[in-house]
C-alpha cells in the first residue's frame, strides 16, 4: 500500500507539474475495483475503498476528479457519490456499448442514474472506438434529455477501429494487446470523430487507450477558435507588443517596425511567452503589414522575412502553450487615405495575409482600423481563406474616421463575414467599452449574432476625443496614465459581463495585466494562469509583510476602492490644449 501511495505521489507530481507548465488542468483518476464488487462486497466496503484512493487528489488539490472504466452502473453511481463529498468537479465514464452495461442496464439508464448522483460530467471511455462510443452517447443524451438532465458529455473512445468487438469491446479483439496496429485511427479519422461528437453537444471530446498524441492534435485542430466560442467560453487575448518591447529597447519609436523579430528574436519570444504564462489563449504574430513604401531602412530585411520570423516566434510559443496563433494586419498606411480604389487595396490584403495561411495561422484578425470601408475591404478578403476571422476598429464611441456611427460599423463588419467584431487601441478600456455597447447594441437590433472583442490601451484617456495618440504624453510620458492591475480587474469583469467573448489589451497592456483578465476571469475559465504562482489575488500575501501597515492592505475592499496618487503635485489631471509637438 505504500509503494502504491508513493506511485500515485509521483503521477500526481508528474501530471500537476507538466499542467502548471501550460496553465491547463490536473485530474486525479480511479476506475472501478478489480474484484470487490464482482465479488459481493457491499456499498459501504467500496466507498471505503474509493475515499481512501481519491484522498491523494486532495492532497495534491487536483482540479478534477476523473472516475472511469466502470462497467456497472451501480458501482459507478457509488464512486460519484463519495467523489461529491470533496466540493471537487466530478466527472464518470463507463465502458459500456449501447448494449449497456454487463448488468443489462441500457447506457440511457446508467447515464440518468449517475446524473442523479450528482455527477457534472457524464460520459463513456475505453473499449469502444469512436463510431460505438458516439452510439452509445446518443442513447445516454436521448435519456438525459428526456428526464430533464443536464450534465455536460464526455468521451473518450480507444483509438482502434472496433467494428466487430463483442459487448467486452476491445478486449474480445484477437489482436489485443499486441498486434493492434492495423486498425489504428488515423488523424483524419480523429478529426471526423471530434466533429461529429462536438456537433452533438460532447463537450469534453479526448481518447484513451490507442490515443497518441497526434490524435489528440487532430482533436484539437478540429475543435478550434469558434468551437470554444460556441461553447460559450471567453478566451483572453494578449497584451501591445510594440509599446513593450520599445521599452526593453527592441522598437524603434516612429516607425515602430518589428525587425527584432530578425534581430533579437529571444527578445521577442520571452514576451511572447510572458503573455502566454499570464494567461493569453491567442498569441498574435508580431508583424509588419503597412504599405512597402514604409519600409526602407525602417524594414530593412523586408517583410517577408520580418513577417516569417514573426510567424515562427508566435507560432512556436502558441504551439508550447497549447494555445492559438493569430496572423494580423492593420490598415493601409496611405493607399486608402490617397484614394486607392477597393480592388487595389484587397490585393494589399491579399499579399499581406498569404504568409498567414502558409503558416497555418488559427485565425486571422484585422485592426487599428479607422475607416469602416476599408475594414470590410478587410474582411472580405479573410473570409475567402476560410480561417476564423477577427475584425476590431480604433474607434470611440463617436465612430469612424468618416463619420459612421460605431453600431453601424459593426453592422457592416458583420455582413462581410467577420466571425468577431469590436474595437482595439487608441482608447481605454472606459471609452472601448462605450463604443462596444453601442456595437452591441445595433447587432442585436439586426439580429446578428457576431462575437465581441475588445483590446484597449492600458493608458487612462478620458480627455481625449481622437484616442491616446492625440494626447501630448505619448509616446513617452504615458506612465502616470497607466491602468493598475486593479482597473484590469474591473475592465474584464465589465466586458464579460457585457458579453464581451475576446478579451485583451493593445498598447500599454503588459503580461501583468492579462494576468489580471485571466484571474478576474478565473471562475468562468475554470484556472487561474501559470503567473498567479506568484501573485496572490487581491494582494493577500501582504498578510505576511513585516511592516503591519501594508500587512493591513491585504484585501480586496482596499485594492477595489483605492484611489491611486500620481506623486506629481504640478502636474493636471487631464490635458491641457497644445499645439502639434508642443506640450500642454
Amino acid at each position: 500500500l505504500q509503494q502504491n501511495d508513493e506511485i500515485n505521489q509521483s503521477a500526481c507530481d508528474l501530471a500537476k507539474g507538466v499542467a502548471q507548465e501550460g496553465g491547463v488542468f490536473a485530474a486525479g483518476s480511479i476506475c472501478q475495483t478489480a474484484k470487490l464488487y464482482v465479488n459481493g462486497a457491499g456499498k459501504e466496503k467500496i466507498q471505503k475503498r474509493f475515499e481512501e484512493q481519491i484522498q491523494i487528489f486532495l492532497k495534491n488539490d487536483m482540479d478534477l476528479l476523473i472516475a472511469e472504466f466502470f462497467e456497472y452502473g451501480e458501482e459507478a453511481e457509488w464512486v460519484v457519490e463519495v467523489m461529491k463529498t470533496t466540493g471537487k468537479p466530478t466527472a464518470i465514464t463507463m465502458c459500456i456499448g449501447p448494449q449497456g452495461d454487463f448488468a443489462n442496464v441500457s447506457p440511457g439508464e446508467c447515464a440518468v442514474r449517475l446524473a442523479r448522483a450528482g455527477a457534472d460530467i457524464v460520459g463513456v471511455n475505453c473499449k469502444f472506438d469512436p463510431t460505438t462510443s458516439i452510439k452509445t452517447l446518443i442513447l445516454m443524451k436521448e435519456a438525459l434529455d428526456k428526464e430533464g438532465l443536464s450534465p455536460h458529455l464526455m468521451i473518450q473512445p480507444v483509438g482502434y477501429h472496433t467494428p466487430d468487438a463483442g459487448r467486452a469491446g476491445f478486449a474480445s479483439l484477437p489482436e489485443l494487446p499486441f498486434a493492434l496496429e492495423p486498425r489504428t485511427l488515423t488523424r483524419w479519422d480523429a478529426h471526423k470523430y471530434a466533429r461529429q461528437a462536438y456537433d452533438m453537444g460532447v463537450r469534453f471530446i479526448g481518447g484513451c487507450c490507442g490515443f497518441e498524441p497526434y490524435h489528440i492534435r487532430a482533436i484539437a485542430e478540429e475543435t478550434g477558435i469558434l468551437e470554444r466560442l460556441n461553447a460559450g467560453e471567453v478566451l483572453v487575448g494578449d497584451g501591445g507588443m510594440t509599446y513593450a518591447l520599445e521599452k526593453r529597447g527592441y522598437v524603434k519609436a516612429g516607425p515602430w517596425t518589428p525587425e527584432c523579430n530578425v534581430e533579437h528574436p529571444d527578445g521577442v519570444r520571452q514576451l511572447h511567452r510572458e503573455f502566454l504564462r499570464a494567461g493569453a489563449d491567442v498569441i498574435q504574430g508580431f508583424t509588419f503589414s503597412m504599405d512597402d513604401d514604409l519600409g526602407g531602412d525602417h524594414a530593412k530585411y523586408g517583410t517577408q522575412r520580418i513577417n516569417q520570423a514573426a510567424c515562427d516566434l508566435a507560432k512556436g510559443v502558441a504551439q508550447e502553450g497549447g494555445v492559438y496563433f493569430a496572423g494580423c494586419i492593420c490598415q493601409t498606411a496611405f493607399l486608402y487615405q490617397k484614394g486607392a480604389g477597393k480592388d487595389v487595396v484587397m490585393k494589399k490584403f491579399r499579399d499581406e495575409i498569404e504568409i498567414f495561411v502558409q503558416n497555418d495561422a488559427d485565425i486571422l484578425i484585422g485592426e487599428f482600423f479607422a475607416n469602416v470601408e476599408e475594414a470590410a475591404w478587410a474582411v472580405e478578403v479573410m473570409t475567402s481563406t476560410g480561417k476564423p476571422v477577427a475584425i476590431t476598429m480604433q474607434i470611440g464611441p463617436q465612430g469612424d474616421m468618416q463619420n459612421v456611427p460605431s453600431g453601424e460599423c459593426a453592422v457592416r463588419l458583420a455582413r462581410a463575414g467577420a466571425d468577431l467584431v469590436g474595437v482595439n487601441c487608441c482608447f481605454d478600456p472606459e471609452k472601448s467599452l462605450q463604443t462596444i455597447s453601442l456595437m452591441k447594441e445595433a447587432l442585436d437590433k439586426e439580429g446578428l449574432k457576431t462575437y465581441l472583442m475588445v483590446q484597449p490601451v492600458g493608458y487612462h484617456t478620458p480627455d481625449t476625443e481622437k484616442g491616446f495618440v492625440d494626447l501630448p504624453e505619448t509616446p513617452f510620458a504615458l506612465e502616470p496614465r497607466t491602468l493598475t492591475r486593479w482597473d484590469v480587474h474591473k475592465y474584464a469583469r465589465r466586458a464579460y459581463d457585457m458579453g464581451v467573448r475576446y478579451i485583451g489589451g493593445c498598447c500599454g497592456f503588459q503580461p501583468y495585466h492579462i494576468r489580471a483578465i485571466a484571474e478576474e476571469l478565473a471562475p468562468e475559465r475554470g484556472r487561474l494562469p501559470a503567473a498567479s504562482e506568484k501573485h496572490s489575488p487581491w494582494g493577500e500575501a501582504l498578510k505576511h509583510h513585516s511592516v503591519d501597515s501594508i500587512r493591513a492592505r491585504a484585501n480586496r475592499a482596499y485594492w477595489e476602492n483605492l484611489k491611486p496618487a500620481s506623486g506629481r503635485p504640478f502636474c493636471p489631471s487631464f490635458s491641457g490644449p497644445r499645439g502639434s509637438g508642443q506640450p500642454q
